[in-house]
């Protein structure tokens, strides 16, 4: 009764008669049974799953590139098919390249991989709902190199932009600043250094704490790649030391004068050094081993030999002095 009930209430609703309802009905059933029997026909169709390859030796890593899902041809009812492909998600079907490494040990191992060859774990991996045809791609070309570790330090690798007026504190603080890394010993044997995930900063001029990774580039394994970069910053200032210039290599048997016989060092040093600076850690020098002296007035280069090294020279004026040599009889 509350059937009749409800569907006396939908044709009052839609506004049709019995005739025109029976027949809408119709159409409905018409199409669930043409559905129905179109699903429980066998299809031969396309279809791509996930593939990890997985291999028992743990000496062994590879560095070709693998495809990421295979393509088949397959055969099978509408029913599965359809499920399959709306409904059911697919796990990665594990394709394992053992048999590949059975009594090797050689550094590089190449395999031909036939994906044929697994037609059976593949029905077997849709639980046999479907048959099997084809496999693209047919071959796969893979290379692994055995396993190696070594100590190798940790680099930062990125791009620092300091807001006007600041700049790096002293090094940028890597922990752990070395670390264990596996890999290819081809590979391993010609790389000192591992760096970081490239990072970007801007506009800086406080503290950065940041932790990131290290970047592997896909070819090496790190147990623990977490890391933590410290970038301190300070202010600088822009000052001026005027220098006397020391003569050093004399020509023998002579009296040289220069004219200046000073030079003026301008240069970038921290708010906190400029209080303490001492201008006896710069030294200017004029070396007459690196001139073809003559006793004519010539110029000859102002070098700077040494300097603290949290300073940034900016120029050395004049870079050039002029000498007079004045031999002794």
């Amino acid at each position: 009764m509350q059937n009749k009930s409800f569907f006396r209430k939908l044709i009052k609703y839609l506004r049709v008669d019995n005739h025109t309802f029976t027949f809408i009905v119709f159409v409905i059933v018409s199409a669930i049974l043409w559905l129905l029997n179109t699903l429980s026909k066998t299809y031969n169709t396309s279809m791509s799953i996930p593939v990890q390859f997985v291999w028992s030796s743990n000496d062994y890593m590879i560095h070709s590139p693998m495809p990421k899902q295979l393509t088949m041809q397959i055969e099978g009812t509408g029913f599965t098919i359809l499920s399959y492909k709306t409904i059911m998600p697919l796990s990665s079907f594990r394709f394992d390249l053992s048999s590949h490494f059975e009594g090797k040990e050689d550094s590089v191992i190449s395999a031909n991989i036939v994906t044929q060859l697994v037609k059976k774990q593949i029905e077997q991996y849709f639980k046999e709902n479907f048959i099997v045809d084809e496999i693209k791609p047919e071959k796969i070309n893979a290379s692994f190199s055995k396993m190696s570790f070594k100590k190798m330090a940790v680099q930062f690798a990125g791009d620092l932009k300091f807001e006007s007026q600041y700049w790096l504190k002293g090094k940028i603080l890597i922990t752990p600043d070395s670390i264990i890394v596996g890999g290819p010993k081809n590979i391993l044997d010609t790389t000192d250094v591992i760096y970081t995930k490239f990072l970007q900063f801007k506009d800086i001029r406080k503290q950065i704490l940041k932790n990131t990774t290290i970047d592997t580039k896909g070819v090496f394994i790190v147990q623990n790649p977490e890391i933590k970069i410290v970038i301190n910053t300070e202010k600088f200032t822009e000052t001026s030391l005027r220098l006397p210039v020391t003569i050093v290599n004399e020509p023998p048997k002579s009296n040289v004068l220069l004219f200046p016989d000073y030079s003026t060092i301008r240069f970038l040093i921290s708010i906190q050094e400029l209080e303490q600076l001492d201008p006896s850690t710069f030294q200017l020098i004029a070396d007459f081993n690196q001139t073809s002296y003559t006793s004519d007035k010539e110029q000859i280069k102002v070098d700077l030999i040494t300097h603290p090294e949290t300073v940034k020279i900016l120029s050395i004026n004049p870079r050039e002095v002029t000498y007079i040599i004045n031999l002794q009889k």
